[in-house]
């Protein structure tokens, strides 16, 4: 799908999986609906100023309702109503944030908290139970030595975790928000992080990095985080996106070497990359996320939104409608169980 004429930036998507924005290095921010099919169709958009050197980041609220754009030169963010996403309309002025850069945004599972980091190395949780006039919760978090660059809180509500370039991860308890405490992270990447993503039972985290590594965590009993021992290793270039599946399974990464990359995380023990690169035909830095119902969103330096589906009864009627490429070969490649006989 046809985007915008530059790089996008890593799409947001709801709760339902019904409403998806997309960010770019260019004035347009796109709102999408996702039919019960599959189907998309643009929604919507919001013409903003072109950023001088830099992009539009976004991020959707659970329940799909507020958009928080942010240019990552601008050091301000905006909160849009998308309720009728054919209409955004901000709620009040853009909120100041006195920082030069500013790419990580995140909202919590409520929809009334929201997370921003920036180059002051500072984390920032915000109350928006009213999004017209947002108020900080407490002093801004510290930590970080260096640009925070992605941050994520929890399904469960318990845990912000950001990342920065310092190459390391850090971790709060935010079950109060208007008292964080810092909890406990093992050592993980070499250099910086650039990515962080959550599965949906709140304790497996993913991150990406620098140093061309996928690294998988597990949140143990105390809230503390430990990288397990397996790194994930094959791209070539800087990993800028990661996300895992609801049910904590299976990962996947988008670097600047031009793959999107599949992962198998359900063991520990055994995690490895399923077949080859799902694509090596991007240019620039490939942004990708689950959707919710396992759907790989992946947003590309060359404008364009890509979608892969792994449920398997979906990706072989997909098959069966456009190739006559051998069923086995295609989900043996993504180890997905064989269709029934006859399906075709």
């Amino acid at each position: 799908m046809a985007v915008a004429d530059g790089a996008l930036t890593r799409p947001a998507i709801d709760r339902a999986g019904a409403l998806v924005a997309t960010g770019s290095y260019g004035p347009d921010v796109t709102l999408w609906r996702v039919g019960q099919g599959g189907d998309w169709n643009r929604a919507g958009g919001i013409a903003l100023p072109r950023p001088l050197g830099g992009a539009y980041v976004c991020a959707l609220s659970p329940s799909g309702t507020i958009l928080a754009t942010a240019p990552t030169s601008g050091g301000s963010v905006q909160l849009w109503d998308v309720r009728d996403p054919a209409t955004p309309k901000p709620f009040g002025d853009p909120v100041p944030l006195d920082t030069r850069f500013t790419s990580a945004l995140a909202f919590g599972p409520d929809g009334t908290t929201l997370v921003t980091g920036a180059d002051d190395s500072t984390v920032q949780l915000w109350d928006i139970a009213d999004p017209a006039e947002p108020v900080p919760w407490g002093q801004p978090l510290t930590g970080p030595k260096n640009l925070v660059r992605s941050a994520a809180i929890s399904p469960d509500g318990r845990s912000l975790v950001v990342t920065s370039a310092d190459s390391e991860i850090y971790a709060w308890n935010v079950t109060d928000p208007r008292s964080p405490t810092r909890v406990n992270v093992s050592d993980g990447h070499a250099t910086g992080v650039n990515t962080v993503a959550f599965g949906g039972s709140s304790d497996v985290l993913v991150t990406g990095g620098d140093d061309h590594d996928v690294v998988v965590w597990d949140r143990t009993e105390s809230g503390d985080f430990v990288a397990r021992e397996t790194r994930l290793s094959g791209h070539t270039g800087t990993v800028y996106s990661v996300s895992i599946t609801l049910d904590g399974t299976r990962a996947v990464s988008g670097s600047d070497d031009g793959t999107v990359r599949l992962w198998d995380v359900a063991d520990p023990g055994g995690m490895h990359e399923i077949g080859g690169p799902v694509t090596d035909m991007g240019t620039g830095r490939w942004q990708v996320t689950f959707a919710p119902d396992s759907t790989i969103v992946a947003a590309g330096g060359d404008g364009l939104l890509r979608t892969w589906g792994l449920d398997a009864d979906a990706v072989v009627a997909r098959i069966c409608r456009s190739t006559s490429v051998r069923l086995e070969e295609v989900l043996d490649r993504y180890e997905l169980p064989s269709p029934p006989d006859e399906v075709c």
